[in-house]
């Protein structure tokens, strides 16, 4: 995949665009980010040290998205048998699968999510704090 990346930016010219190979808590990231796009990484947004590392490379008030599938209502039994089956390729574990934005919470400002296909997904958006980069402002909602 990132062989694949790194010659589509390339064949399309896109200079703004860097390929990293690592794991997100510890990959050294080049840039200052003014956007943010976390889009079905659950096990991500479930680690407070890739979280940390993200936002210490994002400016303050940067627009922040979160996107991603989670457990419908506890009484839609069976389409969270379906959901845990269609996603177990896919994530390491399903701690936090209610609400995969919690951990991800302090880091935002103004945080609003919306939930999507009768409450099997979700979109958290909102903006980076303008405080300290990288450490958050609260606890997790």
């Amino acid at each position: 995949m990132v062989r694949l990346a790194r010659s589509r930016a390339e064949r399309h010219g896109w200079s703004n665009v860097s390929v990293l190979h690592s794991t997100v808590s510890r990959a050294e990231i080049p840039i200052v980010a003014d956007r943010v796009l976390f889009c079905t990484v659950h096990d991500i947004l479930q680690s407070i040290e890739s979280l940390r590392n993200v936002f210490d490379h994002v400016r303050p008030g940067a627009q922040v998205v979160a996107g991603g599938g989670k457990f419908a209502s506890t009484w839609l039994f069976a389409l969270n048998v379906h959901l845990r089956a269609m996603h177990r390729p896919y994530v390491r574990s399903f701690e936090g699968f209610q609400r995969p934005w919690a951990v991800l919470a302090p880091f935002f400002e103004g945080l609003q999510v919306t939930g999507l296909a009768l409450g099997t997904g979700y979109c958290a958006v909102g903006r980076a704090p303008t405080g300290i980069k990288g450490r958050p402002s609260g606890r997790p909602r």
